[in-house]
């Protein structure tokens, strides 16, 4: 037993490799992979980037009518 208190993920978003998410200063991506505490990220352009997971937004599923 750890004499820490567990993390409190209750502000982070679950995450999973292939979701969609946003991130404010680069816009949408798609989750590739993890490492570690950072989420790896591709962009249209190309760009693999990693990001802490506070800085992520999950993308919300448009609603069709």
């Amino acid at each position: 037993d750890s004499p820490l208190p567990p993390p409190d993920r209750r502000g982070t978003p679950r995450l999973r490799r292939g979701q969609k998410v946003t991130v404010a200063q680069y816009g949408d991506g798609e989750i590739r992979g993890f490492d570690g505490d950072k989420v790896e990220v591709a962009f249209a352009d190309g760009q693999l980037r990693k990001f802490k997971r506070q800085f992520l937004e999950p993308r919300r599923r448009s609603s069709r009518c």
